[in-house]
């Protein structure tokens, strides 16, 4: 599953990464300044992603950002601001032992997250019709009605080109999501899954070259009119997932490597089953049948792992 993990994390690396892993080892190398300057530019380069960004990153700018205040000997309280504001993003945020092992910073983690946790809520103010667009609020989908702990959120909105576009926010003041848009949302446009079973649109979608996420008839007439169904009615949009190929094909060749496996552990079954055979001593049964029972292991464990990355060449990240 290791394995699993870190083809993701490769996939997934990006500007904010980059930005994250230079706070961390300026942190471990007990560098504040250098650690406070690469946690402004993760925000901002979490605006410019291009991409929806997930809340763990999001909550870590500020935990870094907490870690180095602390190395400064802020009096100020400054570095429990940054540890509850990441904790206002991502309440779930795990203390990361590996960039500091302090068990009385972390015990007032702690307690600061159950505060953080008693905030009041904002409304994120999204629009009840968002058209081929989808909103977002660190890393989660968000609808109309839909709130988030008071703090410093990062909203995005995915256009109904596919173009990402980001702000910081508290939401003190309404968000005019659609206004980040450079083409636009078409409100009046209906998007509909192509499936309502959780997990029946998970394999490929055929027909479409490349297994790329394909809306159908999304752009609408120069004429300025909402696009119809051709009875009058508003044009429904089918989406269909990604399909992320590398992950595809790593589950086919661990499939391949798990059957491979299986029949190399089969193989040693034989031989120590074979009980007739005199030039067999007891010894090598022993040794037979535990290099079975280990391939065979294997053999399961390979199996999980191809599943795994199976699911995920599905997952929209």
């Amino acid at each position: 599953m290791w394995l699993l993990m870190s083809l993701m994390s490769a996939a997934l690396a990006g500007p904010v990464d980059d930005s994250l892993a230079k706070a961390k080892a300026a942190v471990v190398a007990k560098d504040p300044k250098a650690a406070m300057a690469a946690c402004v530019e993760a925000e901002a380069a979490a605006v410019a992603e291009g991409a929806v960004v997930m809340a763990e990153p999001l909550a870590r700018i500020h935990f870094y950002r907490g870690l180095a205040l602390r190395q400064m000997a802020d009096k100020k309280g400054k570095d429990l601001d940054a540890f509850r504001a990441a904790l206002a993003i991502d309440s779930r945020f795990v203390w990361d032992e590996a960039v500091l092992k302090d068990d009385t910073a972390q015990d007032l983690f702690e307690a600061l997250r159950a505060e953080v946790r008693d905030r009041k809520k904002v409304d994120t103010g999204v629009p009840e019709k968002t058209g081929a667009a989808k909103v977002f609020v660190d890393g989660t989908r968000v609808k109309m009605g839909d709130t988030v702990l008071t703090g410093r959120h990062l909203g995005q909105i995915q256009c109904p080109d596919g173009v990402v576009k980001g702000v910081w926010t508290d939401f003190s003041k309404p968000v005019n999501w659609f206004k980040m848009c450079p083409g636009g949302v078409d409100t009046t446009v209906v998007v509909a899954d192509a499936s309502t079973d959780e997990f029946g649109d998970m394999g490929p979608a055929f027909g479409d070259e490349g297994g790329t996420s394909a809306v159908a008839d999304a752009v609408s007439p120069t004429d300025g009119t909402a696009p119809t169904d051709g009875a009058g009615g508003p044009k429904i949009i089918y989406e269909r997932r990604k399909i992320t190929w590398p992950l595809l094909v790593g589950a086919g060749v661990t499939g391949l490597a798990a059957g491979g496996l299986h029949l190399v552990a089969k193989g040693h079954q034989a031989d120590y089953l074979d009980l007739a055979n005199p030039s067999i001593t007891r010894s090598e049964l022993d040794t037979l049948r535990d290099k079975a029972n280990k391939t065979e292991w294997a053999a399961i464990g390979v199996a999980g792992l191809a599943t795994g990355l199976y699911v995920s060449a599905f997952i929209q990240w």
